[in-house]
């Protein structure tokens, strides 16, 4: 043999088992510091003052401001990373949803 070491079937299965093992454990944590993260973020608002939109879930609104027939919202999360300094926006009252933190989270 030429190489460093001798790799035969089972030595392959197992480096291709221990490195899927390794990258779902990585993946598992990465998305449970992102839940975790996303959760410590939104729990400094008042559930009640929250919107989502139907259509984008990750997107999230606050309401600044309620009219008869409009709120005046501004988006606070993505879906990945919170926003900071966006721009309020005026939509009708049946095109956002309440805030459902099941859905969301």
């Amino acid at each position: 043999m030429n190489g460093i070491v001798a790799l035969n079937l089972e030595g392959y299965v197992l480096f291709f088992g221990v490195l899927a093992v390794v990258l779902v454990v990585l993946f598992w944590f990465l998305s449970k510091r992102e839940k975790n993260v996303r959760t410590e973020y939104l729990n400094q608002f008042d559930p009640s003052e929250l919107r989502m939109t139907p259509y984008k879930i990750g997107l999230v609104y606050r309401v600044v401001e309620t009219h008869e027939d409009a709120v005046t919202v501004v988006p606070v999360w993505n879906g990945k990373s919170k926003l900071e300094g966006a721009a309020e926006t005026r939509v009708e009252h049946g095109v956002l949803i309440p805030f459902d933190a099941t859905r969301f989270l």
